[in-house]
Parts: C-alpha cells; structure tokens; sequence
C-alpha cells in the first residue's frame, strides 16, 4: 500500500510542478527553469521503472533503465537547480567558487550514477559467480552516493543561506526579518528532508526508501519554487 501511495503523490506533484513552472516563469529559458524543469519530468521515469521492477510488469532490465534515466534527471536535476539559484544570490561575484560547484556537481554525478548503475545491472545480469561481488557493491555504493549527494545539497544549501540572508539584511523593506526566516525554514526543511531519507536508508529498509525518495525529491522541488517567489518579492 506504501508503494502505491507514495508513487501516486509522487506522480501527483511531478503533474502539479510542470503547471506551477510553467505559469510561474515568464520566460521559458535559462539553467533555472530547465533544471526545474528536467527535475520534475525525471519523478515519472524514476516512479514508473521502480513500479515497473516492483510489480514485475516487464523485463527488469527495463525497469532499471527507466528507473536510472528518472533517478539521475531527478537527482542531480535538484542539484543544478540548487547550483543555478545560487547565481542569483551571488550575482556576478565568486566566480571561482561557483566553477568549483559545478565541476563538484559534474564528478559526482559521472562518478556516482555511472557506478551505481553499472552494480545494479551487474547484481541482476552477470554470471551467478559474480552476482554476489556486485550485490555487495552496490550496497555499499548505494549508501556512498546517498551520503554524498545529501552533503552535496548541504553544501549548496548552506551557501544559499549565507548569500540570501546577507541580501535579505540590506534590503530596504519592513518584511526582509519575516522573509528571512521564511527562507531560513524552507531550507532547514530540505536538509532534514534529505537526512530522513538517509535514515531510512540505513535502517536497512531499501524499498521504502526507494518509495520514499519520489515524494521526497517532489516536496523538495515545489519548496524550490516556494523560494523563488520568495525572492521575486525581494
């Protein structure tokens, strides 16, 4: 029933963040828009190869690749969108900073989606003799790359912190206190967001996390759009 439930909410908000993005923006262009974009389109594949391996509707070969296909637009499309905000808090400043973001973003996807997907496959379509060397490591990389990708989003989270409060500080309105912490709050939801996912992870409840991950990466995104209406009120 969890599966099913959470598989539909996730389905429900990836719906619902296409219509909010696309009457949200003015102009459909830019890093922004297109990593929230491609963020949200990747729930669908990653919901429908998981209820695919799930419930055993096709090949699980398929069902992998839809699943890896949704689980890395979705992954490290958050972490554009994370990398690309921070551009509009930062402003033409600390260049070098944001070059080293992005080649942090651009390893860890190549290093960390290449090789979980490659012992996923390995654990379900090598010889039997080497299936187990495989199951092993994937569960160990599965646990890497979670615990990776969540100090990733910290990282980036926390610069978006330092720069928007120092914006907020300056600005000259009577609501810049409020919307301080309004920001503050939406990003300390996402950082305990991402730990209770790793909770999950490694209370050994693999399935649920998978489960869970859809509705969590969906939340984190429409908590996204939360924050760029907060600062088009800036």
């Amino acid at each position: 029933i969890a599966v099913v439930v959470c598989s539909a909410l996730s389905l429900y908000n990836a719906s619902e963040l296409e219509l909010l993005i696309l009457t949200t923006f003015s102009r459909y262009a830019g890093l922004y828009f297109w990593s929230l974009t491609l963020a949200s389109l990747g729930l669908i594949p990653y919901v429908f190869g998981f209820l695919v391996e799930y419930f055993e509707w096709s090949y699980l070969a398929l069902g992998i690749a839809i699943d890896s296909t949704g689980w890395v637009l979705m992954v490290t499309g958050q972490a554009v969108v994370l990398y690309s905000r921070l551009w509009i808090v930062f402003g033409g400043g600390y260049k070098r900073l944001l070059r080293t973001i992005k080649w942090m973003i651009i390893v860890n996807a190549l290093v960390l989606h290449g090789t979980t997907i490659v012992a996923v496959y390995g654990a379900h379509f090598t010889k039997t003799s080497t299936q187990q060397r495989f199951k092993t490591a994937y569960n160990i990389f599965e646990r890497i790359q979670m615990c990776t990708f969540c100090a990733q989003e910290l990282v980036l989270s926390g610069l978006y912190i330092w720069r928007a409060l120092d914006i907020l500080k300056s600005a000259r309105r009577e609501r810049p206190r409020s919307l301080m912490w309004q920001l503050f709050s939406i990003n300390v939801i996402i950082i305990i967001l991402d730990i209770g996912l790793l909770a999950v992870e490694f209370s050994g409840r693999h399935v649920l996390q998978q489960t869970l991950k859809g509705v969590t990466y969906s939340v984190k995104l429409k908590l996204e759009l939360s924050i760029l209406n907060k600062l088009i009120e800036i």
